[in-house]
């Protein structure tokens, strides 16, 4: 990832600075912000940090840091805009939000800024003070209805039957009523109680699962409805729209009870094989609550209201994170564990070929001293050659005094 970053630093000059930590050498910092695993990408803005929730590409961090460098609120006019200009952009796609204050008007010909406006009343003070908070997370938009079809606008963001004269704050979303905050929009309003109702309703009623959001998703409370589908059709999947329709009309109790969305089963198959779906009989449904590893999985039923009706009678069997791999081969059964305790099963490789380089290499190779050293202790002395030679002057004494003695 390091080489991707250094190209996209290129086109991000004046917009989002990167920078790099060694996690190696400090230690201190990355416990501080409870790093876990690499690469790990944060964002810091305002003293805050906060993961970085896009997909890891360079087009997808080029197209962050431009959403980040703009305001984080636009000014729209009517419901048609708000859903073109922000509901269908990242970082959420489908959803926003929107404040709306009778108070604030334009005219073609005005001179305004966006800050003068939402500094211009209470209500739009806050919307900015969160807009700017959460910009990473959420699309922001400012209603300013144009006079001669304000009662028509305003209606459809909210209805015919809500009292607008307090302004308001709504999310919308493609194809669903819009949703209220229904807190006081007075000199009481706070933004900790905007800040709640956003990261209640940050989400589209099915929404695109994928490596960027799992995590986040997974952490909402509910267990995931996920319709698992080919990447062919992903969005446009039958069993994606069947999905839509029952978050629209279907049972509340069971619309509640879970947080609807959709994957990629061939992108994702081998971690959706630990859970017993194929991508072979795609699509195919699939409930998971990552808290307590459990799932439910039928490959026979594919109806969702029939789906979670069996679910619900307990006629689909609850079953836990890795049942599926129990008639597995060994090598699907490993391959299931090593991905499911990454990064740490990453540890294993690594104490293996530290533990060939430092213990079984060197047993192969010995220094000339040690061979030498070996020659000497196992050297068999020659009887024979053990016997002292005499040099030439001991011969010559020898001699001499042979001479003598006659």
């Amino acid at each position: 990832m390091a080489p991707m970053l250094d190209q996209v630093a290129v086109y991000l000059e004046g917009k989002m600075a990167i920078g790099k930590i060694d996690c190696t050498r400090e230690k201190k910092v990355c416990k501080r912000f409870d790093v876990r695993g690499y690469p790990t990408l944060l964002v810091t803005r305002d003293g805050d940090m906060f993961p970085y929730p896009g997909e890891r590409h360079a087009d997808a961090i080029i197209e962050f840091a431009e959403t980040m460098s703009a305001n984080p609120v636009t000014l729209v006019q009517s419901y048609e805009e708000a859903l073109d200009t922000l509901a269908d952009k990242p970082p959420v796609s489908g959803v926003a939000f929107l404040a709306y204050h009778p108070s604030l008007m334009v005219d073609g010909d005005d001179d305004y800024s966006m800050e003068q406006l939402l500094h211009s009343t209470h209500l739009t003070q806050v919307f900015a003070q969160i807009a700017r908070k959460e910009q990473a997370a959420g699309s922001f938009g400012l209603l300013i209805p144009p006079p001669d079809s304000k009662m028509e606008t305003l209606a459809k963001f909210v209805g015919t039957s809500v009292n607008t004269s307090n302004g308001f704050i709504v999310k919308i979303e493609s194809g669903f009523e819009g949703r209220l905050y229904e807190g006081p929009l007075d000199e009481t309003f706070t933004s900790p109680d905007l800040l709640l109702f956003l990261r209640q309703n940050n989400l589209a009623v099915v929404t695109a699962l994928g490596g960027h959001n799992f995590k986040a998703l997974s952490g909402k409370g509910k267990p995931l409805l996920i319709g698992v589908v080919p990447d062919s059709t992903l969005g446009k999947d039958p069993l994606v729209e069947e999905l839509k329709e029952f978050a629209r009309v279907g049972s509340k109790d069971l619309v509640e009870a879970y947080n609807f969305c959709y994957m990629d089963g061939i992108k994702w198959g081998k971690f959706l094989s630990q859970f017993g779906v194929n991508r072979d009989n795609l699509p195919e449904l699939l409930i998971l609550n990552l808290h307590n590893r459990t799932y439910w999985h039928d490959s026979t039923v594919s109806g969702v209201q029939e789906f979670l009706e069996q679910v619900a009678s307990e006629e689909i069997a609850m079953q836990h994170q890795g049942d599926a791999l129990a008639d597995a081969d060994w090598f699907t059964k490993g391959q299931a564990f090593f991905l499911r305790y990454l990064p740490w099963t990453l540890l294993i490789p690594i104490a293996f070929f530290a533990f060939i380089i430092v213990v079984i290499l060197p047993l192969g190779y010995s220094g000339d001293d040690s061979i030498d050293s070996e020659i000497k202790r196992n050297k068999v002395v020659n009887p024979e050659k053990s016997k002292k030679t005499p040099s030439n002057n001991e011969v010559t004494t020898k001699t001499t005094e042979a001479k003598k003695d006659k």
